[in-house]
């Protein structure tokens, strides 16, 4: 990956949505950044934020905590800039050896929770 100006890594890969501008995002990127991010987009093409919640204990607990906060800004940010839909995935176990890619709040999220993912000591 590339990095560009902010807190944050770009690199574009080509998925199953086409080509794809993935930012790994280590602070929420602000309005503005976005909003040139989304249109710099040429037709067809996607964005993808990706805040990543593994690391040290202290970072991780930040994570977790601000995640929601995040969250939030990213989706109004891009949904202000013109982006006309927004999805949320989980990827697991991690972002740079995913095995597992699903859509959250969906059956898929369901299913890759019941089926896919290693059950942890406290799960039943």
């Amino acid at each position: 990956m590339k990095m560009a100006a902010g807190s944050h890594s770009e690199a574009a890969v080509h998925g199953p949505w086409g080509r794809t501008v993935f930012l790994r995002a280590t602070a929420a990127p602000q309005g503005e950044a976005v909003r040139r991010l989304v249109n710099g987009l040429a037709a067809g093409e996607c964005i993808a934020f990706a805040m990543p919640l593994n690391g040290a204990p202290v970072d991780r607990l930040r994570a977790l905590l601000t995640f929601r906060l995040r969250m939030r800004r990213i989706v109004r940010a891009m949904r202000d800039a013109g982006a006309e839909q927004t999805r949320r995935f989980g990827v697991d176990p991690d972002l740079e050896m995913p095995s597992c890619i699903y859509e959250l709040d969906t059956d898929a999220a369901q299913y890759a929770e019941c089926c896919l993912r290693p059950r942890g000591r406290f799960r039943r």
